[in-house]
């Protein structure tokens, strides 16, 4: 936790653009910087072969509880959100990331829930626990949809949006069977080191580090799109996102 904070305030104290400053608007701004960070990272976690095999351990549970908050890679913070440290450097004090960070993992926590169900209009607008739950489905309709962490318009605006039509099979498409935390914590990574083994050529190796998960050197793989092409034109297409 503290190395990140340290990486961030040296970066701010040394090269640091401008200021968002203290003001209402600056902290709403700072906040909006956070959240849409949160989502293009996030989204690199699922969209990338190195990200996904440190976030894949966030999605192994096949239970969806508040507990699922706290699974994730040991070195999660340091290692799995580069884009995090461009915020000090456009402005965002360290004071002011740990406040809204704090906020935002309270939010988090709470999304991890089945205890609540549909909320309205407040489900186009924010991250409430069904968008998250889609998130975390397994479901070819639900694969890579809703990243955000606390506003939902971003995914409404770049159209990785989907609402819960139907409770979701919580998991990863091929899941890791075990409780052991060790094998969860290393899963990601073995399998990424397996894929890239299976490549006769380093080209073909190192593409596996920013390719989707599901791709293959050798065309056999199924990515979400292709899953989802798969599913939206069979008969279960009657459900839209």
């Amino acid at each position: 936790v503290w190395a990140p904070l340290a990486i961030m305030a040296w970066l701010y104290g040394h090269f640091r653009l401008f200021e968002l400053g203290y003001s209402p608007l600056g902290w709403i701004a700072v906040f909006l910087l956070y959240d849409f960070t949160w989502y293009i990272d996030h989204r690199i976690g699922h969209r990338t072969g190195l990200f996904w095999a440190f976030h894949q351990v966030h999605h192994s549970s096949q239970e969806y509880n508040m507990t699922v908050a706290s699974r994730g890679f040991l070195f999660d913070s340091f290692l799995t959100r580069p884009l995090f440290y461009l915020l000090p450097i456009v402005g965002v004090a360290p004071e002011q990331y740990i406040t809204i960070q704090i906020f935002t993992n309270i939010l988090g926590i709470a999304q991890h829930t089945r205890l609540v169900g549909r909320l309205g209009f407040l489900d186009d607008v924010f991250a409430t626990p069904s968008n998250h739950r889609v998130h975390h489905g397994s479901d070819p309709e639900y694969l890579d949809r809703n990243y955000g962490e606390v506003l939902i318009l971003w995914d409404r605006l770049f159209g990785t949006y989907t609402r819960e039509a139907h409770e979701p099979r919580y998991g990863l498409t091929k899941n890791i069977d075990t409780y052991n935390p060790v094998e969860i914590e290393i899963s990601g990574i073995r399998w990424l080191i397996n894929q890239m083994r299976s490549a006769d050529n380093w080209r073909d190796r190192l593409r596996y580090l920013w390719k989707p998960p599901g791709w293959r050197h050798d065309g056999t793989g199924q990515t979400t799109e292709d899953l989802r092409a798969q599913y939206f034109s069979g008969p279960a297409s009657a459900v839209q996102p």
